[in-house]
């Protein structure tokens, strides 16, 4: 097949599809390399690091430290390249849909995600609007992760545990004990 003929990555040869991963992980490396930093430092302050669906997940340690005292636990989990970190293993497992949503985003990006990123909140801003949740990339990475959340365990609403609520995320808080994310049921 003529590579110009190639409608998806997917039906690419697959040396082709390797050559193409390969690009995709130099293209994000400068940002994955301050992720690599971080996950070195999780693992030296007894954290856990592991690699799963090709990405390093760090928790524990220096990546919890990061989370609770520079992002002050509005989040549980943040990428960095092709680099997760987390509070815990528990967060990362909740949260991994969507932050592989967000590795798509560094490989389709590069080095322009961050000032992007940082723009789409500053909009959002000054639009009136919430900086996390009217964020196009964080509204992108939950409705592609089938509303899997990426808020800490106070914040889930108890429906989550319902095997029916299987569709995208939406605020809610007025179903929630404490205000938080909870998946769109197909009856709402």
């Amino acid at each position: 097949m003529e590579p110009w003929n190639i409608r998806s990555e997917k039906e690419a040869p697959s040396h082709q599809r390797m050559m193409l991963k390969l690009l995709k992980y130099l293209w994000v490396f400068p940002v994955t390399l301050i992720g690599l930093l971080a996950a070195g430092l999780t693992a030296i302050t007894g954290g856990s690091v592991q690699l799963i669906r090709g990405a390093i997940e760090a928790s524990g340690g220096f990546a919890e430290w990061i989370i609770v005292y520079t992002l002050r636990r509005k989040v549980s989990c943040m990428t960095v390249g092709h680099v997760i970190l987390g509070l815990d293993k528990d967060n990362l497992a909740r949260a991994r849909s969507h932050e592989h949503v967000h590795i798509r985003q560094y490989e389709k990006w590069g080095l322009l995600f961050i000032p992007l990123y940082l723009g789409s909140s500053l909009l959002a801003r000054l639009q009136g609007k919430r900086c996390y949740r009217d964020n196009i990339f964080e509204r992108e990475a939950y409705a592609e992760s089938s509303g899997e959340l990426c808020r800490l365990p106070e914040a889930h609403c108890s429906e989550l545990q319902d095997s029916q609520s299987t569709n995208r995320c939406e605020w809610r808080p007025e179903t929630c004990t404490s205000g938080g994310f909870a998946r769109r049921t197909p009856d709402t």
